[in-house]
């Protein structure tokens, strides 16, 4: 099999775009991934900081003194 100067050219180009595909879809999953978490990060302060809200302070003092805050945000 004779390799000549087309074959190389497109073995070249195939390569360059398949690898330039990857790539592509490498960023905008990590993009949409970060974008998705940081949402989800958002939300979960906001519920927070609603419940630190309606706290009384002596309900604050034992939410901090207790660590009672790591476990709010999965109600």
């Amino acid at each position: 099999m004779k390799i000549d100067m087309l074959s190389l050219i497109q073995m070249f180009m195939l390569i360059t775009f398949t690898s330039a595909f990857l790539i592509y879809i490498s960023y905008f999953l990590k993009e949409n991934i970060l974008r998705v978490k940081l949402g989800i990060f958002v939300e979960v302060e906001f519920k927070n900081y609603a419940y630190l809200e309606k706290l009384t302070p002596r309900q604050c003092f034992s939410y901090f003194k207790y660590d009672i805050w790591r476990y709010c945000s999965l109600f």
